[in-house]
C-alpha cells in the first residue's frame, strides 16, 4: 500500500474519520459497503465512526478507498498503535448495540 501514507497521530485519524464521515453523506458507493466493514474505530471528540480501511490512511477518498476495500492489511494498522488517553476505540471495545430481545 505504498500510495498511501498511514495515520501516525491521533489528530490524523480524527481528520480522516471527519473526511469518511463527509464522504458517506453524498456517497451511494460507500453506504453499499458498510455492511462489510469488520473494524469499526470510535472518536469522541467528533462522535463519530469509521472503517480502519478508510481512517487507516492520511488522504483516503471514496476513489481509494472502493479500490483498497479487497485488501485486509489494514485492519491490524490502527489496533497495533498506542491510542492511550484519546478516548479512542479500537475494534471489540465499543458496546453491544441495546436490542428488543429480552
Amino acid at each position: 500500500m505504498s500510495d498511501y501514507r498511514v495515520v501516525k497521530t491521533y489528530e490524523e485519524v480524527r481528520k480522516s474519520i471527519s473526511n469518511f464521515n463527509r464522504d458517506l453523506e453524498g456517497s451511494d458507493v460507500l453506504k453499499g459497503r458498510l455492511s462489510s466493514v469488520r473494524a469499526w474505530y470510535y472518536v469522541p471528540e467528533e462522535d463519530a465512526v469509521g472503517p480502519s480501511k478508510f481512517i487507516g490512511y492520511n488522504g483516503m477518498t471514496e476513489k481509494k478507498y472502493v479500490k483498497f476495500t479487497s485488501d485486509a492489511s489494514s485492519c491490524s494498522i490502527l489496533g497495533a498503535r498506542n491510542w492511550a488517553g484519546s478516548g479512542f476505540s479500537a475494534p471489540g471495545s465499543l458496546p453491544n448495540p441495546p436490542t428488543d430481545e429480552p
